[in-house]
């Protein structure tokens, strides 16, 4: 799509050789964290009726700090090009890149559960509960910088809580048969807050105006979600070696707030419908296989793309794209073949297709950013404006003759929303095909309490796309592992190889933009931030259990 748009890679993506970041003008590279959590857990019998009652509390504080080069290479990424330009932005210092972000966040999360349940050896057997959450995330002024967009601002702060009620009851109508249900009622209430402010002089000394305030970045921002959320459950005992069950149930993820800046600084909640049947079977002695078919209807399914910030970085925010079906497939199969081998295998199946979706990217890149056309004025009903800048607006209807991504032409006057529809594409991350397969020998060296095991895996996962779009993807890749060692009591000792034949398939991919090369119609062209993965690591694991 270079010939209209801002062209797209498409096909299997390559690891670029050597890699290269900027770390440079980073604090501290890399990630830097320190977590205290809490658990507890109590358990009471309520006299000798046989009910319990269950409570659960769990605190969390975490710290933070992330230096990141956010062009993913060894370039410099630079939006001011000249002292000249400088000189007219206020506060602006030329050539300092505005991707070089070192962040501390700070959270602190609490969490409840009190549930009461029946005696569990009754034909019927119920349990009711209630479910607390509260999450704040903070940023810090740690790592604010002068670069060519200003100051740096403190970033919004984000607040998460949720409450819920929930109950289930389950029911043996038969000694074989038995039907249980759930019911999850649950509040979720998300929000943002402006990040602190900070007098000037304080982290910059030698500023003009050390007592002006910089002002943090975001906005208040509220909203609720409701849900309520069944389950249903049915489970036959065939024999002692075979249970048939089936599972009906409904889940979601509640919507919320992108950056402010952001191309969409909202999205909404998402839902999911999930419909299961499956076997688990012990056909032979030493014969395990667990077999479930299952159907997903998955509604207002959000993802990610990338944006460039108000301090000139880049950022992700997330939008709804529509609607995807998916059907599947998973085997889990072991055969204990003595005491001394076993084999091991899954399998899983999914055909994901988004059957109703909408996405301005798409209509980017497809429709093409050179052409002319006219948009509604968004302040006068019926009334249209000329437009350039092809289907960067995807409201826009393009006229005739205009070059589109692929370098076709329009026929007739064509609306970019067309263009926009991303049906029948598969979502992103998603592999049709995935498998292992895990062969182990345990063996013991005569009676010297000694034993001698071994084992080796292969692990395989088909190509998946970086984005709706299904043109840059990973490749599949096939990976082998290798163990072998030495046990007596409560030592071990074990010789390891990971990724043995050192395959180099991506583990994923980033959407990204290329902001240091030259535009390309007039948008900057897209670039991918691959994910390498871990090369082939061989190691020896001493291990004493006391």
């Amino acid at each position: 799509y270079t010939e209209g748009s801002r062209g797209y890679y498409k096909g299997v993506v390559s690891l670029r050789d050597p890699i290269g970041l900027n770390t440079d003008q980073l604090i501290g590279p890399g990630l830097d964290r320190k977590a205290d959590r809490f658990f507890a857990k109590a358990v009471a019998d309520l006299g000798d009726s046989g009910f319990t009652a269950t409570a659960l509390f769990g605190y969390t504080e975490l710290s933070q700090r992330a230096g990141t080069d956010q062009t993913y290479d060894n370039r410099t990424a630079l939006f001011i090009g000249s002292p000249f330009t400088c000189g007219f932005i206020p506060d602006c210092v030329y050539g300092v890149s505005g991707f070089n972000s070192d962040i501390e966040t700070k959270r602190r999360a609490t969490s409840a559960e009190i549930r009461f349940a029946s005696p569990q050896d009754k034909r019927i057997r119920a349990e009711i509960g209630g479910f607390f959450f509260d999450d704040q995330t903070k940023r810090t002024a740690y790592g604010r910088k002068q670069t060519e967009f200003g100051y740096d601002m403190i970033g919004e702060t984000q607040e998460t809580t949720n409450l819920a009620a929930f109950g289930a009851v389950e029911f043996d109508v038969t000694d074989r048969l038995t039907i249980g249900g759930e019911l999850r009622v649950a509040r979720d209430e998300i929000g943002t807050r402006p990040g602190a402010s900070y007098r000037l002089g304080d982290l910059f000394p030698s500023a003009t105006n050390p007592d002006r305030i910089i002002a943090g970045e975001g906005a208040v921002r509220n909203a609720v979600f409701n849900s309520i959320l069944p389950r249903v459950t049915v489970d036959y005992q065939a024999n002692d070696n075979l249970l048939i069950y089936g599972v009906y149930s409904e889940g979601n993820s509640p919507g919320g707030y992108n950056a402010i800046g952001a191309p969409r600084e909202t999205y909404g909640e998402e839902s999911l419908k999930n419909y299961e049947i499956g076997i688990k079977a012990e056909p032979l002695y030493g014969v395990r296989i667990n077999l479930a078919g299952f159907f997903n209807d998955y509604s207002d399914q959000v993802l990610t793309s990338t944006f460039t910030t108000l301090q000139g970085g880049a950022d992700s925010f997330s939008d709804n794209v529509g609607d995807t079906e998916i059907w599947g497939l998973e085997v889990d199969a072991s055969w204990q073949v003595n005491d001394y081998l076993s084999f091991a295998a899954t399998y899983a199946y999914t055909d994901a297709e988004i059957v109703n979706g909408f996405s301005a990217e798409e209509s980017l890149l497809v429709g093409g950013s050179t052409g002319t056309g006219t948009v509604e004025d968004p302040n006068n009903a019926g009334v249209f404006l000329p437009t350039t800048g092809g289907c960067a607006n995807p409201n826009t209807v393009l006229d005739a003759g205009q070059m589109l991504g692929d370098g076709s032409l329009t026929t007739a006057p064509t609306s970019c929303s067309t263009f926009a529809d991303v049906s029948g594409k598969t979502p992103p991350l998603v592999s049709k095909h995935q498998a292992t397969f895990t062969t182990a020998v345990d063996v013991p060296l005569g009676n010297s309490g000694w034993d001698v095991f071994a084992r080796g895996d292969v692990i395989y996962r088909s190509s998946f796309y970086a984005q709706l779009h299904n043109l840059a993807e990973t490749g599949d890749s096939t990976k082998v592992n290798f163990s072998a060692g030495v046990r007596k009591d409560n030592l071990s000792l074990r010789f390891w190889v990971k990724n043995a034949f050192n395959d180099d398939t991506p583990r994923g991919i980033l959407r990204y933009v290329d902001f240091p090369a030259a535009q390309v119609n007039g948008q900057s062209p897209r670039a991918f931030a691959i994910t390498p993965p871990e090369k082939r690591q061989f190691g020896v694991t001493l291990t004493g259990k006391f």
